[in-house]
């Protein structure tokens, strides 16, 4: 193989897509986390589901995250983030997921409603009164360690899996 062909991208990446996209049909909307419906470990099922909420809540906050599919996974993505050492980044995401109270909606229409539900959404120019995660969210990206925060913690985790 030649520099030109080297895979330049994340370890985690790499092991993540040897499972995908198999390992996201361990999520259902109405029952939950279901992970013997893909092969493989545990510990990247629940990675897999860290970093889709990393990227989601990087991109536009809870709120996107929440109000998205990939909301679905937030119970397993607080799990992820703990099993690679991101604890202050989990905890930020559970605190986030008390909005929804003691049960935590995985269907997607359930949090949507309670999400628009709120007073003043959704007006843009106006988030600042209406979107409860506004601070959470700042507090989130400054501990993440930067855009590459999960990342670097997530290459060392699965090196084991390599």
């Amino acid at each position: 193989m030649t520099d030109d062909e080297v895979d330049h991208r994340d370890l985690y990446y790499k092991v993540i897509d040897r499972l995908s996209p198999s390992v996201s049909d361990c999520w259902d909307d109405h029952k939950g986390f279901i992970p013997e419906n893909s092969p493989g470990p545990l510990g990247i099922k629940l990675l897999y589901a860290a970093t889709y909420a990393d990227s989601d809540i990087s991109n536009g906050g809870f709120f996107q995250f929440f109000h998205n599919s990939t909301g679905a996974i937030a119970p397993e993505a607080v799990e992820g983030l703990r099993l690679v050492g991101l604890h202050e980044s989990a905890a930020l995401l559970l605190k986030a997921m008390e909005f929804f109270g003691d049960s935590y909606p995985r269907d997607r229409l359930a949090r949507r409603a309670a999400l628009e539900a709120l007073p003043g959404y959704p007006d843009i120019f106006r988030r600042e009164e209406w979107d409860p995660f506004l601070k959470l969210g700042d507090q989130y990206y400054e501990i993440r360690g930067g855009s590459d925060g999960l990342t670097r913690a997530a290459n060392e985790f699965v090196k084991q899996f390599d």
